[in-house]
C-alpha cells in the first residue's frame, strides 16, 4: 500500500521578514521528505508575490509549494502601519483570517488532501485555534533566535516588573537582568518593543507577541503534551535557550537558509543609492536601513 504524503498547511503574517523564513521551511520540507506543502499568507501579499494573477486571490502552484492566500479584509492594498488603524486590523485579521483558513483547510480537504498540521508564526495565533477546530494538530514556527523566545516567553510569565525595573533604573545600559537559563542582559540586549514607550505607535507590537504566548499557554491548558514551537536555531548555537522554557517543547530545525530567491513584496529600488556608495571612499558612510515597516520623513 502506498504512503500517504503528509500535508503541512503554512499560514504567516504578511510582512516580508515573515514571508520569506516561511517560504525556505516550505521548501525544506518539500525536498525533505517529498511532503505536501501549502503555503498562505494575505491576500494583500500574495498578489505582490505573483503580480501577473487574472485574480488577486488565485492559487499558484510554484514550483514543489502550492499557495492558496488568506483575507485580513485588506485584500487590495494591504495594511499600512502609520496609515490604518492597527486594533482594527488586527480585529479584521483575526475574525476573517480564522474564517478564510478554516475554508482553506476545509477546500484542501474536500480535494482529498486533507491536512496534517499547521504551522504557523508569531501575530497569527488564531491561527492555532482554527486548527484545533478543524481536527487538526498544530505547530508555531518562531522565526527569531530562541533567545528572543525565552526573553519574550519571560516577561509574560513573571518577569516583566524586573525587565521593567531595570529598563528605568538611573543607569539602565550597566544594570543587568537576569532570567532562566539565559545569560545577564542589559536594556540594549533587549528586543525594542519591551522598552518602548506606552505611547509609541508600535507598542502595539508588545500585546501582539502577548496574544502568541498566550495562545500557547491555552494549548498547553488543554492538551496533555506540550506545545510544540519550531526554532529557527540550532542547538549547538542557542543550546542554554532553548532550554530556558518549561512546558513547551522547543525544536531547532535551523539554520533555515535558501540559495533560492525569495519572494518579495516590493518593487526592486532603481534609484542608484548602491553605486552612490560604493562609489564613496572605504569607510566613510554609515548605511542605515529602517527595514521595511518604519517609515521615517525627508527630515529625519
Amino acid at each position: 500500500m502506498e504512503q500517504k504524503r503528509q500535508h503541512f498547511l503554512l499560514v504567516t503574517y504578511p510582512a516580508q521578514g515573515h514571508i520569506n523564513p516561511v517560504l525556505h521551511l516550505a521548501r525544506r520540507l518539500a525536498a525533505a521528505n517529498g511532503a505536501a506543502v501549502t503555503f498562505s499568507t494575505a491576500v494583500s501579499a500574495h498578489r505582490r508575490m505573483f503580480p501577473s494573477l487574472a485574480a488577486p486571490d488565485d492559487e499558484v502552484q510554484d514550483g514543489p509549494v502550492a499557495h492558496i492566500p488568506f483575507s485580513d479584509g485588506f485584500n487590495e492594498e494591504g495594511f499600512v502601519w502609520g496609515t490604518h488603524d492597527v486594533h482594527h486590523y488586527l480585529s479584521q485579521l483575526r475574525t476573517l483570517g480564522s474564517s478564510s483558513v478554516s475554508s482553506i483547510l476545509q477546500r484542501l480537504h474536500g480535494r482529498g488532501s486533507p491536512v496534517d498540521c499547521v504551522v504557523y508564526t508569531f501575530f497569527l495565533p488564531w491561527a492555532a485555534d482554527v486548527a484545533r477546530a478543524n481536527g487538526v494538530p498544530s505547530a508555531q514556527y518562531w522565526i527569531q533566535p530562541a533567545t528572543v523566545f525565552a526573553i519574550y516567553y519571560h516577561y509574560f510569565h513573571g518577569y516583566s516588573s524586573l525587565i521593567t525595573t531595570a529598563c528605568n533604573s538611573e543607569d539602565p545600559m550597566s544594570t543587568t537582568i537576569d532570567l532562566p537559563c539565559l545569560p545577564s542582559l542589559r536594556a540594549r540586549d533587549l528586543p525594542s518593543f519591551l522598552t518602548i514607550q506606552p505611547d509609541d505607535p508600535y507598542a502595539v507590537v508588545l500585546s501582539m507577541f502577548k496574544d502568541t504566548l498566550d495562545t500557547l499557554d491555552r494549548k498547553c491548558a488543554l492538551s496533555s503534551s506540550k506545545p510544540i514551537v519550531l526554532m529557527n536555531t540550532f542547538a549547538e548555537l542557542e543550546e542554554d535557550a532553548l532550554s530556558a522554557v518549561e512546558g513547551l517543547t522547543l525544536i531547532p530545525i535551523g539554520p533555515i537558509l535558501s540559495s533560492d530567491a525569495g519572494r518579495d513584496l516590493f518593487k526592486l529600488d532603481e534609484k542608484g543609492y548602491m553605486e552612490w556608495l560604493d562609489s564613496k571612499p572605504h569607510g566613510s558612510v554609515v548605511y542605515v536601513s529602517f527595514g521595511s515597516v518604519r517609515s521615517r520623513w525627508r527630515r529625519s
